[in-house]
């Protein structure tokens, strides 16, 4: 049975005693009965699961995700007002998932500051909502690779047919080993049951987490080392390309400056990200508030970089 308050008005603390005290006009053979700790109120009083600062440390980190998608969904709107929606135009997708990862990100704090997720044992919400932005993140900067390494490749625009078929082709090779892995873990992490046991006499259930907190930790690790080679491949590219167009004449000063702070703004990012994963593999923390300080910085300012640099529809 779930456990219900009694809210009895005669329970006190007895300190001689060292024991809670109350009167109970009946007791029901078969149940058990624990003393807790209450707030003055309980019943009336408005309940809130964050304090002052964590309220406003979530509605920050709200806030800078939603004005992330808000630019996204802006440049979005731009390029179809212009009349460059097309299935192979790449800003489009970019654009596209950008705005679909800060959304669930902006979503979820919501969602936690509004105690929906608070005790909620829905693991289709973790997976879509927490782990699955992180993949789009990873989506988001192999467009830009693989667009890089195929111009490095051919020293020609992409827009050509042939060329266009090849990214989308590699593009899609990639993404798919990437999300492959991530369902396979899902299924993995599923399938493997916590063991449980029974302490004081029967009432309490401990659950033997090892099997499944190893799996997190090799999920992790796995993540975080595809986030360390996306970051060195990305370093790679935006730097060649950026150095084949230094020294050309015909090129804009302001784009070889975007070029510079994309490839060094998002390879940052992504070292980031996997030093993060890193450490909370480590570490085993699941709440940290540094941890998800650092996530909306190292996942918004590379996006946001991303939708500037592009901010001139070409």
């Amino acid at each position: 049975d779930t456990p219900r308050p009694m809210l009895l008005p005669s329970a006190y603390y007895d300190s001689a005693k060292g024991a809670v005290c109350a009167h109970f006009t009946s007791i029901q053979s078969g149940r058990a009965y624990f003393p807790v700790v209450r707030y003055e109120n309980a019943a009336t009083r408005k309940k809130s699961d964050f304090g002052a600062g964590q309220t406003a440390f979530y509605a920050i980190m709200c806030t800078l995700y939603l004005i992330t998608a808000s630019l996204a969904a802006w440049r979005f709107i731009a390029t179809v007002v212009v009349g460059m929606l097309a299935p192979r135009n790449t800003q489009v997708w970019i654009f596209l998932t950008i705005f679909l990862l800060t959304s669930i990100r902006a979503l979820y704090v919501i969602l936690i500051l509004t105690g929906v997720v608070i005790g909620n044992n829905n693991t289709a919400i973790d997976y879509i909502l927490v782990e699955l932005p992180s993949f789009l993140f990873l989506t988001i900067m192999t467009f830009f690779i693989i667009i890089w390494a195929t111009l490095i490749r051919v020293n020609r625009k992409l827009s050509r047919r042939k060329n266009n078929t090849h990214f989308w082709g590699i593009f899609f090779a990639i993404n798919g080993a990437i999300y492959a892995i991530f369902i396979i873990l899902i299924i993995i992490y599923e399938s493997v049951k916590p063991k449980t046991s029974t302490l004081c006499g029967g009432r309490l259930v401990q659950l033997d987490q090892t099997t499944r907190r190893n799996t997190a930790i090799a999920y992790r690790a796995i993540l975080a080392g595809f986030a360390l080679i996306i970051s060195i491949a990305f370093f790679i590219t935006g730097s060649r390309i950026y150095v084949s167009l230094h020294g050309a004449s015909n090129v804009r000063a302001s784009r070889k400056r975007k070029i510079f702070w994309l490839t060094t703004v998002c390879s940052i990012g992504l070292l980031g990200v996997s030093t993060l994963l890193i450490t909370l593999a480590a570490s085993g923390k699941q709440n940290n508030y540094v941890a998800l300080a650092l996530l909306v910085v190292f996942e918004v300012i590379p996006c946001v970089a991303i939708v500037t640099s592009l901010w001139d529809v070409e």
